[in-house]
């Protein structure tokens, strides 16, 4: 199946839905180009098809104090879902953290 990746520009243009602004999500890398985070996308959803399969990934740029960085991320709406799938990755060697919902006004 292909995967969709949404950049900061197209996630701008297009509101995202409250329940993405609301929801949890994981983060499953950082790197410094966004091809990199696909890439791993791609090896991850490979390896861990039971947990990442029914997820969208996002690569969202952050700029850091070493650069810019792209976040690999996924939205997966309820906090206990969020943290079972990390604990299910850490167990297996994967680095996953939660991540907090996007609050509205963050942008402004």
């Amino acid at each position: 199946s292909a995967c969709r990746f949404v950049s900061r520009t197209a996630a701008a243009s297009s509101s995202p839905s409250s329940s993405e602004l609301n929801g949890f999500g994981v983060q499953l890398g950082a790197f410094g180009n966004a091809d990199a985070a696909k890439r791993q996308w791609q090896q991850l959803s490979s390896r861990f098809p039971a947990q990442l399969n029914t997820l969208t990934p996002r690569v969202v740029p952050a700029d850091t104090a070493a650069g810019r960085l792209y976040r690999l991320q996924a939205h997966v709406g309820e906090e206990s879902r969020a943290r079972a799938i990390c604990g299910e990755l850490a167990r297996q060697s994967q680095s996953c953290i939660v991540v907090l919902p996007r609050r509205a006004d963050a942008n402004r």
